[in-house]
């Protein structure tokens, strides 16, 4: 894993997402280039842990342009198009959205935003090939543009039904028409909105919802509490061909159908973290790992069923609440997942195997801090020989 101490001069190998790991960088780049890109990011986090990216340089005219970032909103996509190139796109604390080239840091486009960036997504929500850039704001906008930076759709989602507050957004093709669809989750329920619908190029369009669940259709999970927090992902869990929509509130984990179906819920008590993974003993379905306050992991196969620890017992105290838990292996080509890293807020790490055995990774106490947002995705790095080992998994600790 790859370690930033406080003198620079400890590196292995690593990186980290928010709430769901992604995992797939393209082997095929050259190690020199993807190295020079993982120095140019290291300079980003380090100018990030200062509070803010005070001078990067305009490519269209050499401005130097300052943001005051809000970490909690970065992401690292490829939004232009532009092969093996990601960018890195956030939100600002003064109504801002931005998108950089990764690679010089330069300005592809600075939006105005209707308040605050509170999610960001990048997907092909029309199916015409190029991605778009979705996001929502505190105000609860539900906002579109394209790569250049042009709004598709802008608009606030509160209504009859939805209250004014989007807690969270994933992305799946629900109706099955080729095209990506957007599901977006409230404190007062779940609505699946036709991708196509919110690509108009008009700002006051409205948006085609295919399927709503309320919390009447939601009993037992919603109504979610002032305040309550909400996440949303995707993945074909159970290996059937066609994906599921995973959840998690702060008390309970759910899987609904790309129909809307509630396909399972299991309750806990205070979620703070959660892992959807490939576990070698159930391979190729997958398995999801939930944290919880009090320290304690469970593991739940794809149908919600409860997967023991080698003592038979269904939770493990790791003696630590985690916020993180990051998915890794052992073998670079092989798609299962070996061990586990979990982290906390307070910058401390452990690992362990799927069967509950603590790994003796040497974390030391001289790491910075643990960026507590989605600044990079998980990834394999094709590195050359060396001190850091070939086709590493990474995770980035600054």
């Amino acid at each position: 894993m790859l370690r930033v101490t406080k003198d620079g001069n400890s590196l292995h190998n690593t990186l980290v997402n928010r709430k769901f790991y992604i995992e797939g960088f393209p082997k095929s780049i050259m190690a020199i280039k993807i190295l020079c890109w993982g120095i140019v990011l290291l300079l980003f986090c380090g100018l990030l842990h200062q509070g803010q990216l005070s001078c990067t340089l305009n490519p269209g005219g050499g401005q130097v342009v300052h943001f005051d970032i809000n970490p909690e909103t970065i992401i690292i996509d490829n939004l232009i198009g532009e092969e093996n190139l990601k960018e890195i796109i956030f939100g600002t604390k003064d109504k801002k959205l931005a998108v950089l080239n990764s690679v010089s840091l330069g300005v592809h486009f600075l939006i105005p935003t209707e308040g605050n960036v509170t999610h960001i997504g990048v997907a092909d929500i029309n199916n015409d090939g190029q991605n778009e850039l979705i996001f929502a704001t505190e105000n609860d906008f539900l906002c579109t543009y394209d790569y250049k930076g042009c709004v598709l759709y802008k608009k606030n989602l509160e209504d009859e039904f939805l209250t004014n507050d989007i807690l969270d957004f994933t992305f799946l093709d629900v109706n099955k028409d080729g095209a990506t669809d957007i599901i977006v989750g409230t404190s007062s329920g779940i609505r699946a909105i036709d991708g196509t619908s919110v690509c108009i190029e008009t700002a006051d369009a409205t948006e085609q919802r295919i399927w709503s669940l309320t919390d009447r259709s939601l009993s037992g999970i919603w109504p979610l509490h002032e305040g309550s927090s909400l996440h949303l992902t995707t993945a074909d869990i159970d290996r059937f061909e066609e994906s599921e929509i995973i959840g998690y509130t702060e008390n309970t984990v759910f899987a609904l159908s790309y129909s809307g179906g509630i396909l399972w819920k299991r309750d806990f008590n205070k979620i703070t973290a959660l892992s959807i993974y490939n576990d070698p003993e159930f391979y190729p379905k997958k398995c999801i790992m939930i944290a919880l306050a009090d320290g304690t992991l469970f593991k739940i196969d794809c149908n919600g069923n409860w997967i023991p620890w080698s003592n038979e017992e269904v939770s493990k105290n790791i003696g630590m609440t985690a916020s993180k838990i990051v998915p890794s292996k052992s073998d670079a080509a092989s798609d299962k997942h070996t061990f586990f890293f979990i982290i906390s807020d307070e910058k401390e790490a452990k690992a362990y195997t799927f069967s509950g055995a603590e790994i003796n990774f040497e974390f030391n106490s001289n790491i910075l801090v643990l960026l507590p947002s989605t600044l990079f995705t998980f990834f394999s790095l094709p590195i050359p020989p060396g001190n850091i080992p070939a086709d590493c998994t990474c995770l980035l600790f600054v």
